[in-house]
């Protein structure tokens, strides 16, 4: 059964119907969803966390509801009320590859077993 995602603007709170049966609130005191965007198939998430978010299972949770409707989904990871403007990490998913990680403080890339 395809499952799509619908998503609600309502002021500064975000709320996404479609995930797992329940409703899900994208915006709490750990993390924010500040931007999001969609182009050729493709679905870019930014999202602002505090230390100590585990973000690859933040991503998965954002990702999993979108997946039927995107080929390539992008959740990139900003520390709260930081002043670089380079991201702390990226996930992306793809239909072909699954999920793969990008540490940008790090440089590292590694894929994530998450499939």
């Amino acid at each position: 059964m395809k499952r799509h995602a619908r998503v609600w603007t309502v002021g500064a709170l975000l709320l996404i119907l479609g995930c797992k049966n329940q409703d899900m609130l994208l915006v709490n005191d750990d993390w924010q969803i500040v931007e999001m965007a969609t182009a050729h198939g493709a679905f870019t998430i930014e999202v602002e966390v505090i230390d100590g978010v585990n973000t690859p299972v933040l991503a998965r949770e954002l990702i999993e509801p979108l997946q039927d409707d995107y080929t390539e989904i992008l959740v990139y990871f900003h520390r709260r009320d930081a002043e670089e403007t380079l991201p702390l990490s990226r996930v992306q998913w793809t239909v072909v590859d699954g999920y793969t990680e990008t540490r940008y403080e790090e440089d590292i890339n590694r894929t994530l077993g998450l499939r």
